[in-house]
C-alpha cells in the first residue's frame, strides 16, 4: 500500500472528507414523504418497517391507509395471513424489460496496464494490443424475471439478464449475462431463510469471465413501532470461477426508519484454497434518503484483491470508491464517483472518476 505522503494517499483523504459532506447531507435533509425506505431498502425490511409504522398509527385514517398498503405489499412477497387476515396470493406472471445502456468503462476490452512493471530496475510493458482501452458503450439490456408463491411464507424468484453493448470509437464489443434462482422462507415473524444459486458471464475482447455463486444468509428483523425496522444478515457465499473456489462469510446491517432513510453497512471475509487468488476482503457503507424528494444515495466500497505474482512480484490491490446516486426522472438515475485504487506494485495504481446513467427500463 501506498504511503501516507504519496498521491493516492492524499486522493485517499479528500475521497475521506467528500464521503462526509455527502453522508452529512443526506442524512440532515428533511424528506418531502414520511415513507419506508423507499427504492433503495430491501422488499421484507420495507414490510417490517411499515408494520411499525402501522403498530404506531392512531388515527384510523392512516391505520386503513398503511393496513391497505401492507397487505398488498406481504400477499406479493408470499403472506397468505396479513394483518391476521386470510388473503388470495397474486398470480404471478413473466415480466420483461428492456433497458437501454450507455456505459463509459476504462477497460472495455479486458486489458492490462499501460504503465510500466520495473523489475530489478528494469521496466517492463505489455504489448500495446493487449493493453486496456477505454470508452463510451452503447447498447440494451433485456430481461425476464417471474416470482411464484407457494403460500406460506414462502417465495421463489427467477430472473435472467442479457446486456450487448458495442463502443464504436474503439471498435470494441462486450457481451455480459447474468441469471439468478432464489429462495425465501419466513420461518417466523422474525426471521427469513434465503439461498440463491447464481450465473454471470462477460465476454470482451481480450477475456472471458465466468462464475457460480451459491449462497445461504438467515436474517433477524428488529421492529421498534413508530421508529422503524432493522434487518442483521449473516450469510455465506461459495464462489466457483475458472480455477478459484472462494469461500465468504458476509455481514450485513441494513436499518430503514420512517422518513424514507436507509442506513446500510456490510463486510465481507473470503478464504481461497492454496495457489488460489481472489478477493479477500470487502467492507460497503451507504445512507440513503429523498432529498427535494428525489431518491438519493451515498456509498463507500472497499475491496481488497489478492492477484497472485507478477514478475516475481506478490500482487495485492485495494481499492476505495465513494458514489452519489440521483434520482433524475421516474426510474432514471445519474451516478458520479471517483475510485482510488492502491496496489503492492505501483503499476497498477490507479484514480479515475466514474460516470453512470441508470435509464428507465420499457416494462411489457
Amino acid at each position: 500500500m501506498a504511503d501516507l505522503s504519496s498521491p493516492n494517499a492524499t486522493e485517499m483523504r479528500h475521497l475521506a472528507k467528500v464521503l462526509f459532506a455527502l453522508i452529512c447531507l443526506t442524512v440532515m435533509s428533511s424528506p418531502a414523504l414520511a415513507l419506508c425506505g423507499r427504492g433503495f431498502a430491501s422488499e421484507d425490511l420495507t414490510n417490517e418497517c411499515l408494520l411499525s409504522a402501522f403498530e404506531a398509527a392512531t388515527s384510523a385514517t392512516d391505520r386503513r391507509r398503511l393496513g391497505s398498503l401492507l397487505i398488498t405489499r406481504l400477499t406479493r412477497a408470499g403472506h397468505d395471513k396479513s394483518l391476521g387476515q386470510d388473503v388470495e396470493l397474486p398470480a404471478q406472471r413473466t415480466r420483461f424489460t428492456l433497458r437501454p445502456v450507455l456505459e463509459w468503462s476504462t477497460n472495455l476490452n479486458g486489458g492490462q496496464t499501460d504503465k510500466p512493471i520495473y523489475f530489478a530496475g528494469f521496466p517492463f510493458t505489455f504489448a500495446e494490443e493487449d493493453q486496456r482501452r477505454a470508452g463510451l458503450a452503447l447498447g440494451a439490456e433485456l430481461g425476464a424475471r417471474r416470482r411464484v408463491l407457494p403460500g406460506n411464507g414462502h417465495r421463489i424468484d427467477v430472473s435472467g439478464y442479457l446486456t450487448a453493448a458495442h463502443a464504436p470509437e474503439e471498435d470494441l464489443s462486450l457481451i455480459r449475462a447474468r441469471a439468478s434462482l432464489c429462495h425465501t422462507w419466513r420461518l417466523d415473524r422474525h426471521k427469513a431463510l434465503n439461498s440463491c444459486l447464481r450465473g454471470t458471464h462477460q465476454t470482451r475482447d481480450l477475456s472471458q469471465d465466468d462464475a457460480v455463486i451459491q449462497s445461504v444468509a438467515l436474517t433477524r428483523f428488529f421492529r421498534e413501532a413508530g421508529t422503524g425496522a432493522t434487518g442483521l444478515t449473516l450469510g455465506v457465499e461459495r464462489r466457483l470461477e475458472d480455477d478459484l473456489d472462494q469461500i465468504t462469510l458476509r455481514g450485513t446491517l441494513e436499518r430503514a426508519a420512517r422518513g424514507d432513510l436507509v442506513l446500510r453497512a456490510t463486510y465481507g471475509r473470503g478464504w481461497f484454497g492454496a495457489g488460489e487468488f481472489g478477493i479477500s476482503e470487502t467492507a460497503g457503507l451507504s445512507v440513503a434518503r429523498p432529498i427535494a424528494d428525489r431518491l438519493t444515495r451515498v456509498s463507500y466500497s472497499y475491496v481488497k484483491q489478492d492477484d497472485g505474482e507478477v514478475l516475481f512480484q506478490d500482487r495485492t490491490d485495494r481499492a476505495h470508491s465513494i458514489s452519489l446516486e440521483v434520482q433524475a426522472i421516474g426510474q432514471t438515475f445519474v451516478q458520479f464517483g471517483y475510485v482510488v485504487r492502491e496496489s503492492s506494485i505501483s503499476a497498477f495504481e490507479d484514480s479515475y472518476p466514474t460516470l453512470g446513467l441508470r435509464l428507465e427500463p420499457l416494462k411489457f
